[in-house]
């Protein structure tokens, strides 16, 4: 590999490659997609741009976070300021033009005022940001479930520019491993799985709801297998393979790759 971070910046010296002490979701969702992107990001750990779309996704993630749990919405605004005084914005993948940012910025915090207001008595909280970890074989998997409700739902907030898929809860990885995690910490099934869509569309603010029942038996083996995958490529140190052509592999291109420039593979 050579000594060049994704932004075409020399390194003094080559990265040490470093296997990671556990794996999560995004871990499995890079892989999937490209497994050279998941060797850069994660063995070899290189510089990796964000887009704006998932900064101010995970923004509006913390602004929620601290809503829900302080009911605060003085508290919450300072935490997102916070998050977005540590953002390096002009060095986003897709960084906006200056004038567009304060007015998203102001957006996605009104979105969390809003859907707090909206939800907070329908979904009271068990748990607000609950981190877990579970065991599968010899290695282990972490991650954080965005709200568990006191009657057992699990919900995960997602934003972006356009609502998900309607079968989304019901396919959702993400989710699956939800619904193992919460199994293995509580003893017993969530009561359901729901994914909550807020964004912007024409209208003003819109949130979108969709619910899925708990998984089955093989629903769990295909995670484990997936995530048996990864493991199995790091230990063996590869193949470390590039995203597959094809439509709809949107990631493996110049806007959306940090590494696209610098990509042994694809150059």
């Amino acid at each position: 590999m050579s000594n060049v971070d994704f932004g075409g910046k020399v390194l003094d010296e080559d990265p040490v490659p470093t296997a990671p002490d556990h794996y999560s979701f995004s871990q499995l969702q890079t892989f999937l997609k490209c497994p050279q992107s998941y060797y850069r990001k994660y063995i070899l750990k290189e510089p990796w741009a964000s887009g704006f779309g998932m900064t101010t996704g995970k923004a509006f993630h913390i602004a929620v976070e601290s809503m829900w749990k302080t009911k605060s919405p003085k508290s919450a605004a300072k935490d997102y300021d916070a998050f977005w005084q540590s953002v390096d914005v002009s060095q986003l993948l897709d960084p906006p033009e200056p004038e567009d940012l304060g007015n998203h910025k102001a957006r996605m915090l009104t979105l969390a005022d809003i859907a707090y207001a909206r939800y907070s008595e329908s979904l009271p909280p068990k748990e607000v940001e609950h981190r877990f970890e579970v065991g599968i074989e010899d290695f282990k998997v972490v991650g954080v479930m965005d709200l568990v409700t006191q009657d057992g739902k699990v919900i995960d907030w997602k934003t972006g520019a356009k609502p998900p898929a309607q079968d989304i809860a019901t396919t959702s990885r993400q989710l699956t491993l939800y619904d193992y995690a919460f199994r293995q910490e509580y003893g017993q099934a969530p009561s359901g799985l729901g994914i909550i869509w807020a964004g912007y569309l024409k209208a003003g603010a819109t949130f979108e709801e969709r619910w899925a029942g708990v998984r089955l038996q093989k629903d769990f083996d295909r995670l484990v297998k997936a995530f048996q995958a990864l493991h199995k490529a790091v230990k063996n140190d590869g193949p470390w393979a590039p995203a597959p052509d094809g439509p709809g592999i949107w990631w493996c291109s110049e806007e959306k790759c940090p590494a696209w420039h610098t990509c042994p593979v694809r150059t």
